[in-house]
């Protein structure tokens, strides 16, 4: 693999919108790493604070390391089959006017083309959907599946490490 020191270098990846040829190419910028390793099929960031933003702030990703596995070509520009993130994961999903997620773990893999998240390693997640809820819905678990589209969740946990909050909007007393 190709090592690069420490950069400046804004990483720009392209990502094909596989579910409806009409939608436009999502771009994702990658900032805030000090390490990038790169081949043909994959991108490794890692150090300092990695950061994934997607160009029509619906995603916003965060870890200590990621591993971004590329696919073929298509429209001239490389697309992401797999997004690996390992280590103080945050994700930032905004579904539509008033539906958003956010999550903490250890490890996510999403798969783009599906918008599907595995998350791994206490998970915890919040969802508000404003038409749907009052207040946000919580959950914690041992791993979490979840649609970024939606932001539907299923969750599979042990009894000691599995929650689900719902209510007004969380705060003290609650």
């Amino acid at each position: 693999m190709r090592r690069f020191g420490p950069a400046i270098l804004l990483l720009l990846v392209s990502l094909m919108a596989h579910a409806s040829p009409a939608k436009p190419d999502t771009n994702y910028d990658v900032t805030g790493w000090r390490r990038v390793e790169k081949s043909p099929d994959r991108i490794v960031v890692s150090g300092g604070a990695p950061l994934l933003t997607s160009d029509d702030g619906r995603l916003r990703l965060s870890a200590n390391r990621m591993v971004l596995t590329m696919a073929g070509k298509e429209k001239g520009h490389q697309t992401i089959s797999i997004a690996e993130a390992v280590g103080g994961v945050k994700i930032h999903a905004v579904s539509g006017p008033g539906q958003q997620v956010d999550a903490v773990c250890q490890k996510a893999v999403i798969h783009p083309s599906t918008q599907m998240a595995e998350l791994t390693g206490s998970v915890k997640v919040k969802m508000i959907d404003r038409a749907k809820f009052s207040g946000a819905v919580e959950l914690s678990g041992d791993t979490v599946s979840l649609n970024l589209k939606d932001g539907r969740a299923v969750a599979t946990s042990g009894q000691s490490h599995s929650r689900l909050r719902t209510g007004p909007a969380s705060g003290k007393g609650h």
